[in-house]
C-alpha cells in the first residue's frame, strides 16, 4: 500500500508542470500589453499614420487597416485595442497672387498653408521648409514680410535675383486653419503679354505634437500670372505726358475737391494712375506723394515708375461737386 508520502511524490510534478508551462505565454502577455500601452499612449498610430500594431509572442507587427474590409488574423496574432482613425489628414497649401498684373506695377503675394482639412492629432502645423521659384524676367524681388503665423524661421533672399525664395518655420505650439505664412512683394518688369507662375514647393512637412510627416498628404496650388499693359505711362502721370510732376499734383487735388476735369483725365484717374500710395483711393494725400517726388524729396511709393502704381482703379461716377455734397452731408 502506497504511503501519503509516496503519492506526494507524484502529485508534485502533475502541479509544477502547468505553472512551469504557462510562465513563458504569462511573460509574452506582459510584453503584449506593454507594447500595446505605449501604442496607445502615441494615439494608436504608427508612423506613416495608417498601419495598427498587431503582437505575436510580443513583437510588432504593422497590417494595413480599413474600415471598409475585415482582416482575417492568422492563428496567433493577438490585435492591440487602439484607438480608431479619426479620418484622412488633406493639406492644402497654395500661393495668392492677381491673375493678372500690370507692367510697371507692385503687388504682393502670400503663401497659406490650410490644416482644416486634418483631424486631430495631426491638424496643427508644426514645421514646414519650401521653395518659391518665378521667372526673373518678368519678377523682381522687392521685400518680404517675415515668417509669420507665430513660427520662428528663416526667410534665405540670396538666390532672390535668380528667382527663387527658401524659407522655413517651426512652431512647438503648432496652429491650425488656414494659415498666413509669408508674403512677398513683387516688382512686375516684365512686357505686357507675358506668362508667368509663381512656383510652391515643399521638402518638409510635419504636424505639431503627433510629429507626422504630412508631405504625402499635401496639395499644392501655384499662382499662374499674365502680365497685362498698363493704362498708366507713369506712376502718377495723370496728364498722360509721360511726366510726374506739379500738374499732376493739382489734377489729383481738383479731382478730390469735385472739380469737373476732361475725360481723358477722369479716364486715366479711373485707371488708377493717381493713386500711388495703392490704397484705392485718389486724393490730396496722392497729391502730397507727387509734390514731393516733383520735389526730389524720396517716397516709397512706385510714382514715376513705366506704368501703373498697383491699386485697384476705382471708377467714380459721381457728377461734379458730389463728394463736396457728401462731405456736407456727414458734417451735418
Amino acid at each position: 500500500m502506497n504511503s501519503p508520502q509516496a503519492w506526494a511524490r507524484r502529485l508534485v510534478p502533475l502541479l509544477v508542470l502547468p505553472l512551469l508551462l504557462l510562465l513563458p505565454v504569462e511573460q509574452a502577455l506582459a510584453q503584449i500589453r506593454l507594447r500595446c500601452d505605449a501604442v496607445s499612449a502615441l494615439g494608436g498610430r504608427s508612423s506613416s499614420a495608417s498601419h495598427n500594431l498587431l503582437a505575436i509572442a510580443g513583437q510588432p507587427h504593422p497590417i494595413e487597416t480599413s474600415s471598409s474590409a475585415a482582416h482575417i488574423l492568422r492563428p496567433g496574432f493577438i490585435p492591440c485595442l487602439l484607438p480608431p482613425s479619426t479620418g484622412e489628414c488633406r493639406v492644402l497649401a497654395r500661393v495668392d497672387c492677381p491673375p493678372e498684373i500690370l507692367e510697371g506695377s507692385q503687388f504682393t503675394a502670400v503663401v497659406f498653408i490650410d490644416m482644416g482639412a486634418c483631424p486631430s492629432p495631426d491638424n496643427l502645423l508644426g514645421s514646414f521648409s519650401s521653395r518659391l521659384n518665378w521667372d526673373a524676367t518678368l519678377l523682381r524681388f522687392a521685400s518680404h514680410s517675415g515668417i509669420l503665423a507665430g513660427f520662428t524661421g528663416v526667410v534665405n533672399t540670396a538666390n532672390a535675383n535668380t528667382g527663387m525664395l527658401e524659407f522655413n518655420g517651426t512652431n512647438p505650439a503648432g496652429a491650425g486653419g488656414d494659415i498666413r505664412l509669408l508674403e512677398i512683394t513683387f516688382d512686375v518688369v516684365g512686357t505686357n503679354g507675358a506668362n508667368g507662375i509663381l512656383d510652391l514647393n515643399f521638402s518638409a512637412l510635419a504636424a505639431a505634437l503627433s510629429f507626422t510627416n504630412l508631405l504625402p498628404n499635401l496639395s499644392i496650388t501655384d499662382c499662374p500670372f499674365r502680365i497685362i499693359q498698363s493704362a498708366c505711362m507713369r506712376c502718377g502721370d495723370v496728364s498722360d505726358d509721360n511726366a510726374v510732376n506739379s500738374t499732376d499734383a493739382l489734377i489729383v487735388l481738383s479731382f478730390d475737391a469735385g472739380i469737373t476735369l476732361p475725360q481723358p483725365i477722369l479716364d486715366k484717374i479711373n485707371a488708377g494712375c493717381g493713386d500711388v500710395n495703392s490704397d484705392n483711393a485718389t486724393n490730396s494725400t496722392d497729391a502730397l506723394i507727387i509734390l514731393s517726388y516733383d520735389a526730389g524729396i524720396t517716397v516709397p511709393f512706385p510714382v514715376g515708375n513705366p506704368g501703373g502704381c498697383g491699386g485697384v482703379a476705382v471708377t467714380r461716377n459721381e457728377k461734379p461737386g458730389a463728394k463736396i455734397e457728401e462731405r456736407k452731408a456727414k458734417n451735418e
